[in-house]
């Protein structure tokens, strides 16, 4: 299996090209210096094969001071990697980092992926470490990483092809998946024994990224619908309004732990488990997912709701299921409501009726079956997995509001972008109306408005 181990100065973004390549948000990546204390294996699985194994380790430190003591015990070249093993075995805590960047490049089967900063000039100092690793023999390849930019990657080329077999520039942060899997192709060069298992490494981990996609696609369908058919239910007086507010304030706060657990399962079907929403505040305190002039900026325009309303069977039956009796109580618009033809945009004016069950009252409130909210929660759920899709595991920052603004206008126009009929067909889902081979339909619809490839 190949191995990659992932060698160099500190803080020059080791760790993050590991997490990246190992599809992995839990690696530590910090800007403080010294953050890898020691050697860390990665195994790389990916459709139940395993591809190769990465090995994140310390930066160098003092590189020319061990460089020397190399040279008083090899007086050529054909004693250079056997100068180092044998420094390696001799018991000292001496050069803690050397020690332990160096013994993983000397396993027989490995190869040394040496990572600087473009952003930085290029100093005397960086041979030492270059030398040394020319010394192991083992195949090697240079990335030149754009921290805070390019302006000396000319530079460090010039240095590193005296040094390197292939030099390459890559961001781990910002590289897509299909950069991800050229960089791998690259690795491929190394060694000609590892052209097979990259190769077949690179089909499963396109394989995996679809049966990912199809994983959280499946998560997504599975909890809007339990969503969008919530209900809650209290005894309570038909005249006690405090009770009757307390219940609708309950119910939506259940939604909203319920959308935040849907949100949960779909990072983490997409590998994601540590990244943080931009909108997290704004779901605690309700000011965006019952706002209904947040729903003009996520959802469809409200002349197409409303054709969509009447063609999904009857604005004010399928928009608003209110079931009204004599014992209907008007909530009022307690999150606000937007007055349009058919209902669509009703919110908080009929989403409660009191029932008698064996004598005593009963208030049940929920579910909404209002369409423009239904396609709200279903843009919110696709700009979550699409951002994770074309986010790299190595990422730590969190999307400020401006980005946020800029994914719901993108969202929107894909929905918008849809044929009427695609869009008859997710309103009948999202209203839960059985049409036989609708529901698979939908979901081949919704892998169509992801940017994932």
């Amino acid at each position: 299996m190949p191995k990659f181990v992932v060698v160099g100065h500190p803080n020059k973004g080791k760790s993050s090209l590991v997490a990246t390549l190992a599809q992995n948000d839990q690696i530590g990546i910090s800007a403080l210096s010294g953050t890898t204390v020691k050697a860390t294996h990665y195994a790389m699985q990916a459709s139940g094969s395993l591809c190769y194994e990465l090995v994140d380790t310390p930066g160098f430190q003092r590189a020319e001071a061990l460089l020397a003591i190399l040279r008083e015990q090899a007086d050529d070249a054909a004693r250079r990697a056997e100068a180092i093993t044998s420094w390696l075995a001799q018991s000292g805590d001496d050069f803690p980092d050397e020690r332990a960047l160096l013994a993983p490049v000397m396993d027989e089967d490995a190869a040394l992926i040496y990572v600087v900063d473009g952003a930085k000039p290029y100093r005397s100092h960086y041979e030492a470490e270059m030398e040394i690793l020319r010394w192991t023999g083992r195949p090697r390849l240079a990335i030149i990483n754009p921290i805070n930019g390019n302006r000396y990657a000319e530079q460090w080329r010039s240095a590193l092809d005296q040094y390197f077999s292939l030099v390459v520039d890559f961001d781990p942060l910002q590289a897509s998946f299909e950069q991800q899997l050229a960089l791998l192709r690259n690795f491929a060069t190394l060694k000609q024994s590892w052209q097979q298992p990259l190769a077949h490494a690179i089909d499963a981990l396109q394989q995996q990224r679809e049966d990912k996609v199809s994983a959280a696609l499946n998560q997504l369908q599975s909890g809007l619908e339990e969503l969008l058919n919530f209900r809650l239910s209290s005894p309570v007086g038909q005249q006690d309004e405090a009770a009757k507010q307390k219940l609708f304030t309950d119910y939506q706060h259940a939604l909203l732990q319920h959308e935040r657990a849907l949100r949960e399962r779909l990072q983490a079907s997409l590998s994601h488990y540590h990244y943080q929403q931009p909108d997290e505040q704004m779901l605690l305190d309700s000011s965006e997912l019952f706002d209904p002039k947040q729903w003009q900026l996520w959802g469809l325009p409200r002349k197409q709701l409303t054709w969509l309303a009447a063609g999904s069977g009857g604005a004010a039956g399928a928009m608003v299921d209110l079931g009204l009796s004599a014992g209907t109580f008007m909530l009022g618009a307690v999150v606000g409501s937007v007055a349009s033809a058919g209902s669509v945009w009703l919110w908080g004016d009929k989403l409660a009726k009191v029932s008698n069950n064996n004598k005593q009252q009963q208030l049940t409130i929920g579910p909404v079956k209002n369409l423009a909210f239904s396609w709200v929660l279903l843009a919110r759920q696709l700009y979550l997995i699409d951002s994770l899709l074309g986010r790299n595991h190595a990422r730590r920052d969190v999307p400020n509001l401006e980005q946020l603004a800029q994914a719901q206008q993108q969202t929107r126009a894909r929905l918008e972008a849809l044929g009427q009929k695609e869009k008859l067909q997710i309103s009948l889902w999202l209203q839960g109306r059985k049409v036989p081979g609708n529901q698979q339909k939908t979901l081949q619809i919704l892998k169509t408005l992801l940017v994932y490839r």
